[in-house]
């Protein structure tokens, strides 16, 4: 049975393209898109964006044409291939290419839909070098330092609680890596661990629905499940216990940044 989510309106795209929203099932909504500088202005918040292929055996070169487009039209969702119920050789070799594409997961026409994302969205492979890879399509110049930086910065979020100790343990100065941010018009490391703390503290309640935020909050050394609330309040704009039930990350990072007003090159016009 195909799941009950929204055909992507703007028809721009050669493939169809479909939208799911929290709490991922049941009717979904059309979503109109333009082609100006505005992204995802109709992309309701914490919203996969599905593309299902119908023929796999014929739709790669659509696919290496069209996905990076969609996904720099619509930073703030990830993106996920539907492949028909009928399993053929042709549908498992898409599958096993997608992720060339940073499509993110690959769900099958018939099985429950957000069983299968909430096992695969919130536990990505290298979630640091997804976020290089996320950062440079929006059109950020990442080059000379920065791009292992921040990469660093998510990775190792888990561990510091504090930026000073996070960068004595890559052995970069607090002074310099400040400048270097500062001279980018980018949030000052600190925030970027904040940001990044708090990324994978709702990735861990994304991932397992029995999780209480107040365990988590001791496993990232907070004082209490308070604390973590609002740290997570202060990136995001909304509690742990709402964004929980989101998938993924690429929305929460896309909210910090918009909050911090970083400034993005516009899509290219007329992309999907």
């Amino acid at each position: 049975m195909r799941p009950n989510i929204a055909k992507l309106g703007d028809g721009s795209s050669t493939l169809p393209l479909w939208v799911l929203a929290p709490p991922y099932s049941g009717p979904g909504r059309p979503v109109h898109v333009c082609s100006s500088a505005d992204r995802d202005t109709d992309v309701t918040p914490g919203g996969v964006l599905v593309v299902r292929s119908c023929d796999p055996a014929l739709q790669w070169d659509q696919f290496v044409e069209s996905v990076p487009r969609i996904r720099a039209r619509h930073p703030a969702a990830p993106l996920v291939l539907q492949l028909p119920g009928d399993i053929t050789p042709e549908a498992v070799h898409l599958a096993r290419r997608a992720g060339r594409l940073r499509i993110r997961a690959v769900v099958v026409d018939g099985e429950p839909i957000e069983a299968t994302l909430r096992r695969i969205l919130p536990r990505p492979e290298n979630l640091a070098d997804d976020v290089i890879e996320w950062l440079t399509l929006r059109g950020l110049r990442l080059n000379g330092k920065l791009a292992p930086l921040i990469r660093d910065i998510v990775h190792l979020a888990p561990r510091h609680a504090r930026i000073c100790a996070l960068l004595k343990a890559i052995h970069e100065t607090s002074d310099s890596t400040r400048a270097l941010f500062a001279r980018r018009r980018l949030p000052p490391p600190g925030e970027w661990l904040h940001a990044a703390r708090a990324l994978h503290a709702v990735l861990g309640l994304q991932a397992d629905p029995e999780l209480s935020v107040s365990r988590l909050a001791h496993h990232f050394d907070h004082a209490d499940h308070s604390a973590l609330s609002r740290q997570v309040f202060r990136c995001f704009g909304d509690r742990p216990t709402v964004l929980r039930q989101w998938l993924g990350w690429e929305g929460l990072l896309n909210r910090w940044l918009q909050a911090k007003r970083v400034r993005f090159p516009p899509p290219v016009s007329g992309s999907p």
